[in-house]
């Protein structure tokens, strides 16, 4: 399908028609290269595609070290100690356990007399599994001294102890030791000379992972979870599918199927919304309902084609010919490009999944309120107006298409319970960042006519970019969703105003008459007519329910197109071409009908949302958008990659004048502008731009990869064709068996290196989650023991740029999980409107009064925290930060212990 703006054959952009002829390909033009250099190209590719390959697989085969084991907390060191030998048991919860680092204070000696042992069992007499002298550590990885050894194959289950001896001296002659002077290891513990000692090491322990292995979580995940896999699939296919094949979306058969997965992610959140409006609940037994009403749609429009014979088309609205042909044959260029994708995004799922293979429930601050806003849907069956019970707060404002989608999988597979929605929202948040595959495919498909440059930009962000991976340490699902929801709303946009008024008074060809009422079709013709603007509207009013600030890129987006379109008809020759008044017209309904479908949830924005942070005065906001945190990620070599062909493929699409992307770039380029209001205060203290900052810098720099992403795909696309074009030097059998076996070679090496690349990002994850099984156990320990009128004090912490509270572990998760309140409130208790005006004054006043870090407690702090309704103390595995402090609470007769498992204390208020 083509773009009314694009000719047929002319290989343009479909948006503008270029005015510049085609950089011409050398690589593909070997004219001018001496005769003898022509074999030595075609027979280099296939051996630098055989290199790539053997190489990938060899790291492949190799693995990658990954964390099991993480205790992070220390109190102390070995610097004053003069034991000569320090030990610590653990449980290898892995097979293929490979390395252990152990956290030091002080730059080591490891020169001298020492050696490390590592022995079976609970103990230092057990039996010796490996010893090596000290100087075989490494501190290449400061502060952590790290010693390897080849995998044990039998590690899963298995306590093991490690011992660091120097014989003849202290160890503090030769390493000093970081390690927690009460317990936070209960499946160990630590020992010196005088035998076994209170506390733990910090130390990390790692296991081998391999292809055997990623082969084999494969093939379990899909024998241990097929029926649950394909409600997934149900669930993403039809509700989407059924729409593009009833309503003209302007796309083919191949780019419907692309663009369903993230219709339908767009079409729930609206969905519920309507049933909000009207009072309907959707609950399980209505998302059933809509699968089947999907599916019974699909089987109509189905049996409609078939019925109607030669000439119809299965998606409507499609600027083909419709011919088809009584035994279709696909082209090897096509089955090799389903055939990629295929792999790349399986691959992508993967891989993103196993970064949750130690996890027990979402990672970073937001997954809480991720978490809790998912659970609030599933038991309301819709969209709640409140956070009640779990916080004292009367409005519900914050954008819920991603949670909607949560509660979509969770109604149908009927993981309803807290402790199933635990894993259950990043496993759809980690799927969400894998879309990109599928829908940048679709917009340089459907918008630049090129879906191999998609392919290969949905292989880049899929497979070989630090981002969007990387959301899954903070749980950005939310903004990775609507970043990957971004180009099918454009997409489906694009099809409104680009829509030419010849595919409109064709419509009649899409229904075949087969005897049926005449009145019938009049309203079909009536809703295909209008459905270009039903699917925009969906798409828009979706993206915007997902997320506030991605919407905005869209609206820029939007802007910048009609700038550009505007702009073209003062060039001569051109306003003639261009109907103005029927592509504002188009651009004003489309813009009405968003906000008519919006208006309910723009009311309550309107009534109840409350912004605390983005554009206000004074130095402390400034650390909000400071980008030094991000640095080593912004500056990882994956993000220079794409910087790199990045600008490359910018210049490549200006001198073709594939305006397109350059529209995109344009876009990140002016937000950027906008995304930090102190920007311009090193030239004119105080200058901001208007409205800047509400798109915050964070979030622009943590959305980079998309627009890169694209333009590295469109310069590898057409470096690779002309590459792979070069068979057109040979004939006969040799130009088919070099081009098909060059083509399949680069496919299937693209995707191992990919796999090879993406492994070690997917388990570059946070050392110290907010909640570990540890804290599941001692939340699930309360939710069966506490009485119902209990209130936990939890840890609390701020940002140095807020005076907000946050939760520091997982004591934030009590109300959801526990069923009881705590002291600590959700992070969109700031946005929301106050069933407790005291609520958030009441936080401040009990933090007052906690046991905290290096603060000493007088009996009135006690009397205070039971007189404010305080009833337990509970410190999560994460816990530091100088909040609640664990000796004082363990030495004071003012508590008594309840429940201890690792670093979770749960302490009861005497």
């Amino acid at each position: 399908m083509q773009l009314p703006t694009r000719r047929a054959g002319a290989g343009r952009s479909p948006l503008v028609r270029p005015i510049a002829s085609r950089l011409s390909s050398v690589v593909r033009r070997l004219s001018p290269l001496p005769l003898w250099a022509r074999p030595l190209l075609l027979a280099g590719l296939p051996v630098f595609l055989l290199l790539v390959l053997a190489l990938a697989l060899f790291a492949f085969w190799g693995g990658t070290q990954v964390r099991s084991l993480e205790q992070s907390l220390y109190d102390s060191d070995t610097g004053s100690s003069t034991s000569t030998m320090l030990g610590q048991s653990f449980l290898s919860t892995r097979a293929n356990l490979s390395r252990i680092d152990v956290q030091l204070s002080a730059f080591p000696n490891l020169s001298g007399d020492g050696e490390i042992r590592l022995l079976q069992g609970d103990g230092t007499t057990g039996p010796v599994i490996y010893t090596a002298p000290l100087s075989a550590a490494s501190f290449a990885h400061d502060p952590f001294l790290s010693i390897e050894f080849s995998p044990i194959a039998s590690s899963a289950g298995v306590t093991y102890t490690l011992v660091l001896q120097t014989p003849d001296s202290p160890l503090k002659s030769a390493l000093t030791v970081r390690y927690n002077s009460f317990d936070v290891l209960s499946s160990g513990r630590m020992y010196t000379d005088d035998g076994p000692s209170q506390g733990d090491m910090v130390l990390q322990a790692y296991y081998r992972y391999g292809a055997v292995d990623f082969l084999g979580d494969i093939a379990s995940s899909v024998s241990g979870h097929a029926l649950e896999l394909f409600v997934w699939l149900l669930l993403l296919l039809l509700p989407g599918l059924a729409l593009l094949l009833w309503l003209p979306g302007g796309l083919n058969g191949g780019q419907a199927l692309l663009a369903a997965p993230g219709l339908t992610a767009l079409i729930l959140p609206v969905l519920l919304l309507v049933l909000r409006v009207v009072g309907l609940p959707l609950g399980g037994p209505g998302m059933w309902l809509v699968l089947l009403l999907s599916a019974l749609a699909i089987g109509v429009r189905f049996y409609r084609v078939r019925r109607a014979g030669q000439g119809a088309r299965l998606i409507p609205g499609t600027m083909d010919d419709g011919r088809q042909t009584t035994r279709p044959v696909a082209s090897p260029s096509s089955i090799l490009f389903w055939g990629l994708l295929a792999a790349v995004f399986l691959a992508t799922v993967v891989v993103r999944m196993l970064s949750l293979r130690e996890s027990v429930a979402g990672m970073g601050l937001d997954a809480y309120h991720h978490t809790l806003i998912a659970g609030m849907i599933v038991d309301h069956g819709g969209v709640p107006s409140n956070y009640e019970p779990f916080a004292p707060l009367s409005s519900f404002t914050y954008h819920f298409g991603f949670h909607t989608l949560i509660a979509a999988v969770s109604w149908l597979t009927g993981l309803t319970r807290p402790e199933d929605l635990l894993l259950l929202m990043p496993q759809v948040g980690q799927f969400a960042t894998a879309l990109p595959v599928l829908t940048l495919t679709l917009f340089s498909w459907r918008v630049l006519n090129n879906r191999w440059a998609g392919l290969l930009a949905g292989t880049l962000v899929g497979l070989f970019s630090i981002f969007p991976a990387y959301y899954v340490n903070w749980s950005r699902y939310t903004q990775g969703l609507g970043l990957a929801l971004l180009p099918v709303a454009w997409v489906l946009f694009l099809n409104v105003i680009e829509r030419p008024r010849s595919a409109i008074r064709s419509q009649t060809a899409e229904f075949p008459l087969g005897g049926a009422d005449p009145g019938s079709h009049s309203a079909l013709r009536n809703l295909q007519l209008s459905g270009p603007y039903m699917l925009a509207v969906i798409a828009v009013a979706g993206l915007f329910l997902t997320h506030y600030r991605i919407a905005m890129l869209f609206v820029v987006m939007a802007a910048l197109y009609l700038g550009g379109r505007l702009l073209a008809t003062v060039r001569p020759g051109r306003a003639a071409t261009l109907n103005i008044p029927l592509l504002l017209r188009r651009v004003a309904l489309t813009a009405v009908l968003c906000l008519a479908a919006l208006s309910p949830w723009l009311v309550n924005l309107l009534q109840n949302f409350r912004s605390h942070l983005s554009g206000r005065g004074g130095p402390a906001p400034a650390d909000y958008y400071d980008l030094v945190p991000l640095k080593g990620l912004l500056l990882h070599p994956t993000m220079w990659a794409l910087y790199i062909l990045g600008a490359l493929g910018l210049l490549l699409a200006i001198r073709r004048r594939m305006w397109p992307l350059a529209l995109v770039a344009a876009t990140w380029a002016i937000v950027g502008l906008w995304s930090n209001p102190y920007l311009f205060g090193w030239l004119v203290p105080g200058f901001r731009l208007p409205y800047s900052g509400y798109l915050d810098v964070t979030t622009w720099a943590q959305s980079i990869w998309l627009p890169l992403g694209l333009l590295s795909g469109y310069l590898l696309a057409e470096v690779a064709r002309s590459a792979l074009n070069m068979e057109t030097e040979l004939s006969g059998a040799l130009r088919r068996l070099w081009g098909t076996g060059a083509r399949g070679l680069a496919a299937v090496a693209l995707v191992v290196a990919g796999v090879v690349v993406a492994l070690p990002i997917a388990f570059d994850l946070d050392s110290k989650p907010y909640i570990a099984q540890a804290d599941k156990d001692a939340l699930l320990w309360m939710r069966d023991n506490l009485p119902h009128s209990s209130f936990v004090v939890a840890n609390p912490f701020r940002f140095g740029w807020s005076d907000a509270i946050y939760g520091s572990d997982s004591g934030m998760w009590v109300p959801f999980v526990a069923g009881v309140p705590a002291s600590v409130p959700p992070l969109p208790a700031y946005n929301e409107s106050l069933a407790d005006p005291n609520y958030l004054g009441n936080v401040l006043d009990i933090i007052r009064h906690e046991p905290l870090a290096n603060k000493p407690m007088q009996p009135e702090d006690w009397q205070a925290l039971k007189d404010r309704g305080a009833t337990h103390i509970f410190i999560g595995t994460r816990s530091g930060n100088g909040g609640l402090d664990i000796p004082t609470l363990l030495a004071s007769d003012h508590v008594s212990l309840l429940f201890q498992r690792d670093g979770a204390y749960l302490f009861r208020l005497k």
